[in-house]
């Protein structure tokens, strides 16, 4: 009860668009997000035909598509599971307009076509949205419940050799950096 009413239990909430689960820690699911965006991405293959041009393809389904899959992972820390679910819908795009079908394949075409493997996608997201969250410092580590996004944040800046300061296109640039480096070993 709250305030002498009483709350009702639910498996799940929506709110702001994202599916948040009754669980033990914070768990979202993004089923809805990667039906929308398979619903969006067949939309643009089945307009632009058989055939596509690539860049056009990419283009329109990176300013229409990746938004719907990307919306609200930023905020999140999202286990295996839901990151290979979405890893998976993710390298369709690859699958479909290249016809590849390895994971070594759909790597290569994204990185020729200028695009991240979905994880780095994500880190990136996420570091910019915990950079800003931690730019105004009295508030880190204020409550237990910022330690695993903190750890979260550390763990990105170092991985990707990121200094806390760095702005947008410095980070761009370290993330491109580390891909280059690690892509094809």
């Amino acid at each position: 009860m709250v305030n002498n009413s009483h709350l009702v239990w639910a498996k799940e909430t929506k709110f702001l668009g994202v599916t948040i689960l009754s669980s033990k820690s914070f768990l979202c699911d993004f089923h809805e997000a990667r039906s929308n965006f398979y619903k969006a991405l067949n939309t643009i293959l089945g307009n632009l035909g058989s055939n596509p041009p690539i860049e056009v393809a990419l283009k329109l389904i990176q300013s229409k598509c990746f938004p719907i899959l990307m919306y609200g992972l930023s905020a999140v820390t999202i286990n295996s599971k839901e990151l290979n679910k979405l890893t998976f819908a993710y390298n369709s795009v690859f699958y479909k307009l290249f016809k590849v079908k390895s994971s070594d394949n759909i790597k290569f075409c994204q990185y020729f076509n200028n695009c991240w493997d979905f994880s780095d996608l994500c880190n990136y997201y996420r570091l910019c949205f915990l950079q800003k969250q931690y730019s105004n410092c009295s508030h880190i580590l204020s409550h237990s419940i910022d330690n695993s996004d903190y750890k979260d944040f550390c763990s990105l800046l170092n991985k990707y050799s990121v200094q806390f300061s760095d702005h947008k296109h410095v980070i761009k640039m370290k993330f491109w950096k580390y891909i280059d480096e690690t892509t094809f070993l």
